[in-house]
């Protein structure tokens, strides 16, 4: 269990054909760039290779960095980049560290990530300079934990970088969350603490340290949070607690709660949902002059 929470599936061509009906941007209509970013490897102090797609909208300023969830990457993604470039935005869509094309061996629920993240955006920022004039990020499920963990270590750090954080279908705490996966594939919930005290030893990362729970109320940058009303991982009262807890230092928080399925909020209420976007998005920039 332990190995299967560090290691995830990878979303290979054959899985995404087969389950997504695509491989990439260009099948859904969308123009895109192949980029890599070499970052820094907190976990190893080594160097790490991210893969990303860049997918322009003419020649906007603004661009939204997109995190996929756990065991997806981002040909999965990319179901949400149509109604972004809609709407006026760049997008990057990026693998995050043992997902999709990018190197590493283990995902730490955004122990790791964060700093993987942090150095692709600013990596991005010297690589796009007239594209990346306002910077929002948008993680989904898994994405949406790594993306909140980013967001308060830039509020720590006091970078003002960020100019808003979209949260799809976030779970509050990586504990709660691994017991729900356990027992929707059949494992025994009563494995997933001692599972993830030896992910923790073997890896360094401190899973506490960036409880969704915990580092959504650190972080400062406008939050747009969108949660499905039938998610196994998050309980009704746990998206309450959520949604209170980004209260606490954000400028701005708005809270969508949705009758849908995990991840498919888009899905059921495409309209719906890119007008949230937009109006969202459309407040991020004039909050940024």
């Amino acid at each position: 269990m332990s190995r299967a929470m560090l290691s995830p599936p990878r979303m290979q061509d054959g899985k995404a054909l087969a389950l997504l009906k695509r491989l990439l941007p260009t099948d859904l209509g969308l123009d895109y760039e192949p980029l890599t970013f070499d970052v820094r490897d907190e976990a190893t102090a080594g160097r790490l290779r991210l893969s990303g797609w860049w997918i322009p909208s003419g020649t906007s300023a603004r661009t939204v960095v997109l995190l996929h969830g756990y065991a997806d990457a981002k040909v999965g993604a990319i179901a949400w980049a149509p109604t972004l470039v809609g709407l006026g935005w760049n997008v990057l869509a990026l693998d995050m560290r043992a997902h999709g094309q990018s190197e590493g061996k283990f995902f730490t629920a955004g122990f790791y990530e964060r700093h993987d993240v942090s150095q692709a955006i600013d990596e991005l920022r010297l690589l796009k300079p007239n594209a990346t004039g306002v910077m929002v990020l948008m993680g989904i499920s898994a994405g949406a934990v790594v993306a909140s963990a980013v967001g308060a270590m830039h509020a720590v750090e006091r970078r003002s970088d960020l100019a808003g954080v979209v949260l799809d279908s976030p779970f509050a705490d990586y504990v709660e969350a691994s017991r729900a996966h356990a027992e929707i594939v059949g494992l025994p919930p009563a494995l997933v603490r001692p599972a993830l005290w030896l992910a923790a030893r073997s890896t360094g990362a401190d899973f506490l340290a960036v409880r969704p729970l915990d580092t959504v109320a650190r972080v400062t940058a406008p939050l747009l949070i969108i949660h499905c009303r039938s998610d196994p991982f998050i309980s009704p009262e746990r998206q309450r607690a959520f949604d209170a807890s980004a209260g606490r230092s954000s400028t701005c928080v708005e809270s969508w709660h949705v009758d849908a399925e995990h991840c498919r909020a888009l899905a059921t209420y495409p309209n719906d949902y890119a007008n949230k976007l937009r109006s969202f998005l459309s407040g991020v920039v004039s909050r940024t002059g």
